[in-house]
């Protein structure tokens, strides 16, 4: 979970454990206060560091009041044990999600530009592109025909909203699209020491970037920058010392893939197509299509997968007489047959 969510939760645990008759102030969707009964507190012999550690305590049916972009939803949520749970439909489609729901594979997805997340009711594994599965704690979970999620969804499976949670009972989100973008491309010219890493700055020069414990990390961890990676970087406050060489404490740290997914737009619109397996090539498939053949070239950046499944497969696992479909590049070139970059590719049977 994110550090500065498990700081932000630690203190509403704090808060409760003040009075042990104090009332947790429910909201409704009009902004009234409805006061719902007792929350747990805290012994005092719990420990800083497991309080740190904790998620929310157990309450009589809290009801947080959501902000995406500063904007109020008319959404519920509830807690689940020590798992705030959130709308999920409603969140995504305020930060511009296409949400949809397979009826006979019951995957969840969500589409924005060039990013891709699934997921499943029951299984506490949530994909972002062709990242590896990650756990949350919890699945999903349907609640009168809801699809809800926890709130580390939000930080660790979106990764390009930002999310707090505060005491006085609000969740608020916000996409960093809405923000002004302050990304620095840098190149390190060392290696991490002891959280300091020297940069060239394409703007500004040399500078000496250290990594606090409140730095945000995303799409790329301090251990995978070594001489020569690129990475973005926004400054604390966007400040930077006058001296040689420049010293900035790190804000925010994202990989330039995640970067160009968040603030980029996608470079080529997709083509849909959908036929046969007629051959299979080390780095192309030839489909035949209702327009006639198309030879599809297939690298490391095409999303192979299985319409019943999330296993995210390789060229090696396509056969031809498989059916599939899916997106390729509007470009394509002149030949017979005609030749273009594959984007996705769903196998269908």
């Amino acid at each position: 979970m994110n550090k500065t969510l498990k700081t932000t939760i630690a203190g509403i645990l704090l808060a409760g454990s003040l009075a042990s008759g104090a009332a947790f102030a429910e909201y409704n969707h009009d902004g009234s206060v409805n006061i719902q009964g007792d929350i747990m507190t805290i012994s005092e012999t719990v420990e800083a560091e497991a309080i740190q550690d904790a998620a929310f305590s157990p309450m009589t049916k809290p009801i947080y009041r959501i902000f995406v972009n500063n904007e109020m939803l008319d959404a519920d949520t509830y807690v689940d044990g020590e798992h705030v749970m959130l709308p999920l439909r409603a969140i995504c489609e305020a930060l511009g999600y296409a949400v949809d729901y397979n009826n006979e594979t019951t995957m969840i997805s969500l589409t924005r530009d060039a990013q891709y997340i699934t997921m499943y009711p029951t299984k506490d594994e949530y994909t972002f592109s062709k990242m590896a599965p990650a756990k949350l704690g919890i699945a999903p979970q349907l609640v009168d025909d809801r699809t809800y999620v926890p709130v580390s969804f939000v930080e660790e499976i979106l990764q390009s909203a930002g999310c707090t949670v505060d005491q006085n009972g609000e969740i608020r989100i916000t996409d960093p699209k809405e923000e002004e973008n302050n990304y620095k491309l840098v190149t390190a010219t060392e290696e991490v020491k002891d959280g300091i890493v020297l940069v060239m700055d394409e703007i500004l020069g040399e500078v000496e970037v250290t990594f606090a414990e409140e730095t945000i990390f995303q799409g790329i961890s301090a251990s995978d920058i070594t001489t020569g990676t690129e990475f973005m970087v926004e400054y604390v406050d966007n400040a930077v010392t006058m001296s040689l060489p420049a010293q900035a404490v790190a804000k925010t740290v994202m990989s330039v893939e995640l970067y160009e997914e968040v603030y980029l737009p996608a470079e080529v619109a997709g083509v849909s197509y959908e036929g046969t397996i007629t051959e299979v090539g080390e780095d192309f498939v030839v489909v035949e299509t209702e327009n006639g053949e198309i030879r599809l070239n297939v690298s490391e950046e095409t999303n192979i997968h299985h319409v019943m499944n999330r296993r995210l497969y390789r060229i090696n696992d396509l056969e031809a007489g498989m059916k599939i479909s899916g997106t390729h590049a509007e470009a394509a070139t002149f030949s017979l047959p005609p030749q273009s970059a594959a984007i996705e590719i769903v196998i269908e049977g």
